[in-house]
């Protein structure tokens, strides 16, 4: 796959996509976590089943969470969370659904899929969020949204078994060094020109399944628009996000979901922090979006089935593969609106998951380890042997673990560390390996429990394979492209989030010009839950 290619299929994760790294999770998307691409006209992708791909075009930008994305050098996606950053109110993978939720703990970490809150919530607040979007990572509770439950509408919406869920957001990006804004006629990574993104919007709807027999089942349904200024970006678009059925067995210890999914909101959630609201600025680079894992922004019809035991937990899934020709591809050719079963050149994802999940409490630190494997067997353009296809395999480790705790009514917050490994095929993409470290500080003032500061650096190692083809046609190639991001994630009222943050970045793409120099992005979103 492409640079490119990569860089949109990042676009692809979550309701909107976005340009910007996973790992801070400062971004505060909805449903969708975005992935930025970079810009050109031609946007052929080294992974497509067509010809190879404009090295012109190949551009490469970090992409954070849906509201905000680092614009750095590579195709490193940070996905954000629809939540808080000071709470956590994610269901504990698949281990309990949100059903009936009522805080265990006040200030305390969602349990059974309950939100923690500073107050506990009230019966009526409890049973609308009983029917919140379900997955790892945080969505906000009807306390934490602009609309709330105004007029009783949430309310009424629950009598039928509905639940309503949105995000609205736009972001700005540009580098503030004197830098020229495209390198050999094209954009080539994000924010090397000044640029406007309304991409990481999204509605949502659920379903009480509980009502038509299915204990504890709940039907979901996201559509997601984008938009950006950038005219190779996919634009105006109403596409379907997600649509599936969860549906918990045996007392909640086996989590099933069917129909098109979302899976970077089911497997890893490399967002830092875990939380949309903060994501956006927060990088935290991600090879899956390149692998074919499907993302907010783009699901594919596939099954997941998790097992919980304790503490410990194994997910595995089976999913149609994202288009090997990248996002923009999917998006706006082989699958505009995102209904299409197959017949997009992909073939089968399979991936299997097994971590370690500890959620916060009074005396008790986060701590979550999850490491997976998986394959693809779609055919991707070979750079060892570009005459042939090959398929893809990878593989990822993440760490996160907090290491204090300021505030027992408030056991989220504090101090963290988190560290992100991910492997992809050389010969098949781009980018084959990525490292991350990073550090999280939530709720860092007290009088600030809901803010989150992070600091991420990554590396992004462009395979092997992808030098030796285009350093034989004359191009110059990076070995890796690095990434520093400082972000801060500010709630101004109850639903409404501005990320603003800072991102360095180190030759910003793999096929290097000395033009580009190295840019120094600042990124603004404003993140609406509604």
């Amino acid at each position: 796959m492409s640079e490119q290619s990569f860089i949109l299929t990042r676009r692809v994760a979550g309701p909107c996509p976005a340009r910007w790294s996973q790992v801070a999770g400062v971004v505060a998307v909805g449903a969708c976590v975005s992935f930025w691409q970079p810009a050109g006209s031609a946007w052929a992708s080294d992974n497509s089943q067509a010809s190879q791909p404009a090295v012109t075009e190949t551009t490469t930008g970090t992409s954070t969470g849906t509201t905000a994305a680092w614009p750095a050098g590579i195709g490193v996606t940070t996905a954000s969370a629809t939540t808080t950053p000071g709470t956590d109110t994610s269901r504990p993978l698949i281990l309990k659904p949100a059903v009936a939720p009522v805080p265990s703990q006040q200030g305390g970490e969602t349990i059974a899929g309950t939100p923690a809150k500073t107050k506990p919530a009230t019966p009526e607040e409890a049973r609308i969020d009983a029917l919140r979007l379900r997955g790892v990572v945080n969505v906000p509770t009807v306390s934490d949204t602009l609309l709330g439950n105004w007029g009783g509408f949430r309310s009424t919406l629950a009598d039928f078994g509905i639940g309503f869920n949105g995000l609205l957001s736009g972001s700005f990006a540009g580098n503030l060094l004197h830098q020229p804004s495209r390198t050999m006629g094209v954009q080539r990574y994000i924010g090397q020109s000044r640029e406007v993104d309304t991409s990481n919007s999204y509605l949502a709807l659920t379903y009480d399944m509980g009502r038509i027999g299915m204990k504890d089942g709940l039907a979901q349904l996201q559509v997601c628009t984008e938009g950006s200024t950038v005219g190779s970006y996919p634009h105006g678009l109403a596409r379907l996000c997600a649509a599936y059925v969860d549906q918990p067995l045996f007392n909640h210890h086996v989590d099933l979901q069917v129909g098109y999914l979302a899976n970077n909101y089911q497997f890893a959630n490399p967002l830092v922090g875990g939380s949309i609201s903060s994501g956006s600025l927060g990088p935290s680079a991600s090879l899956l979006t390149e692998l074919g894992l499907s993302v907010s922004g783009i699901g594919a019809p596939g099954v997941n089935l998790g097992v919980n035991f304790g503490h410990f937990y194994n997910l595995f899934g089976i999913q149609r593969s994202t288009a090997p020709g990248g996002f923009n591809y999917e998006a706006q050719t082989a699958n505009r609106y995102g209904i299409r079963f197959n017949d997009i050149g992909a073939g089968a994802l399979v991936i299997n998951e097994v971590g370690y999940r500890k959620l916060a409490a009074p005396g008790v630190k986060k701590t979550w380890i999850r490491m997976a494997g998986l394959g693809n067997f779609s055919h991707f353009t070979n750079y060892s042997d570009p005459k042939t296809k090959t398929q893809a395999a990878g593989a990822y480790f993440l760490a996160d673990q907090q290491f204090t705790q300021p505030d027992p009514a408030h056991p989220v917050r504090g101090l963290y560390a988190g560290f992100s490994y991910m492997y992809a095929s050389p010969s098949a993409f781009s980018y084959s390996q990525y490292l991350e470290g990073r550090f999280y500080i939530v709720g860092p003032f007290k009088f600030r429990p809901r803010d989150q500061l992070s600091f991420v650096a990554n590396r992004t190692k462009v395979s092997r394979s992808y030098q030796d083809y285009y350093v034989e046609r004359g191009y110059k190639v990076q070995n890796a492209v690095y990434n520093f991001t400082l972000a801060y994630t500010y709630r101004v009222i109850p639903g409404l989030y501005f990320n603003g943050g800072l991102t360095y970045a180190v030759h910003p793409s793999a096929i290097y010009n000395r033009e580009e120099g190295n840019p120094l992005i600042f990124k603004f979103v404003v993140v609406m839950h509604i």
